[in-house]
């Protein structure tokens, strides 16, 4: 009898473990098919629409056994590169982007340490809202969830300097210390960059306590 009573304990322990693993695995074999498309999507790959759109199913399907803020904001990554290819004029481009913007919300309310998404959702708001000082938060979420993110880091500029006259003084420091790392960086993608969407003149005032990160995108700025 002793030897019965830990024999059952274990049982209904595995049990418990095999009702608790349902749903995640579940979740998992019906995500199957979105992981590689997302992992090209992540890595700079263009995917056919098709293979989206096939990823997008697959990503609801999980998501209909578990409430992942990294589902949602995976969804919302097929959901943003349907609607840019798709183009962003006309009621349908709008209501597509609207839907990109509504997926990452959820997905960062859910698991808002997620720096590509912030940076995702500022972009959205952008191209369908226009700025605004609304994305002074986000940008700034954007900065603090992966400050030092070499892929974020020059993106994340441009939105920035995009949307410069709408940032708060708090906001405008997070990008004065982005431009310090992105100078540290690459002085000529930072010179590139601040030409291109006319911020020399506000990248220079962000390196003026750092003379040799000065120096350098000034000397970069000239070659262009």
């Amino acid at each position: 009898m002793s030897r019965t009573v830990p024999v059952a304990a274990v049982l209904a322990a595995g049990l418990v473990l095999v009702a608790m693993a349902g749903p995640r695995t579940a979740a998992g074999l019906a995500g199957l098919p979105a992981r590689p498309v997302i992992a090209e999507l992540r890595s700079g790959a263009a995917v056919a629409p098709r293979f989206v759109a096939v990823a997008i199913d697959s990503e609801k399907a999980a998501l209909d056994w578990i409430d992942s803020g990294r589902g949602w904001a995976e969804l919302g990554l097929l959901q943003w590169i349907r609607s840019r290819s798709g183009g962003l004029s006309g009621d349908d481009g709008r209501a597509a982007l609207e839907r990109t913007i509504a997926l990452d919300r959820r997905g960062l309310a859910l698991s808002p340490a997620q720096a590509y998404v912030w940076t995702r959702l500022a972009h959205a708001e952008l191209l369908g809202r226009g700025p605004a000082p609304r994305l002074g938060p986000l940008l700034e979420l954007a900065i603090a969830s992966a400050p030092f993110d070499r892929r974020l880091v020059f993106p994340r500029l441009e939105l920035c300097f995009t949307v410069w006259r709408q940032l708060d003084a708090a906001a405008r420091e997070s990008v004065a210390r982005q431009v310090r790392f992105a100078a540290r960086l690459s002085p000529q993608r930072l010179a590139a960059l601040a030409k291109r969407r006319h911020a020399t003149g506000l990248v220079r005032d962000a390196l003026a306590e750092t003379p040799d990160l000065r120096g350098a995108f000034g000397a970069a700025f000239l070659k262009l």
